[in-house]
């Protein structure tokens, strides 16, 4: 076999970027609920469900991954509790423009921080948004020292 001698340059093919559907996210104490609030990509989202068949029953959906760590236990393993499942739409979900919020219970007291980290599935599971994590501490609950 021969050739010419010729070569073809090398082509560049784009790569898409994927953005991430959730962003900003945040947690606050709402009277004697917690609130959890972050940003959604609707372009995005809508971008992404467009691959599925319309057919499906079940949406996208968020998981609620929650944990508990000592403060006061340097040895102490975070203490996991059961992930939440929140679909969308859902009535726990309130939505607002682009922003989304969701009501928790107000954690019991103790030294404790709670961390919560949000991940956005599609419907068949694949991950839409990589994991954001927020941790949440009652300031009322560390003991007020005497003055010296």
């Amino acid at each position: 076999m021969s050739s010419c001698g010729m070569r073809t340059a090398p082509a560049f093919i784009p790569t898409k970027d994927t953005k991430q559907t959730i962003t900003d996210l945040k947690v606050q104490q709402r009277d004697n609920r917690v609130r959890l609030s972050w940003k959604i990509n609707h372009s995005e989202r809508i971008d992404r469900l467009q691959k599925f068949d319309a057919e499906l029953k079940e949406g996208d959906y968020f998981i609620i991954h929650q944990k508990l760590i000592q403060i006061d236990c340097i040895d102490c393993e975070p203490t996991e509790i059961n992930d939440l499942k929140v679909m969308i739409p859902s009535p726990s979900l309130i939505q607002y423009e682009n922003q989304l919020f969701y009501y928790l219970k107000f954690p019991r007291k103790g030294l404790k921080i709670h961390s919560y980290q949000i991940s956005h599935y599609g419907p068949d599971g694949e991950k839409f948004s990589q994991s954001q994590s927020v941790r949440f501490r009652r300031s009322n609950v560390f003991p007020k020292l005497p003055l010296i």
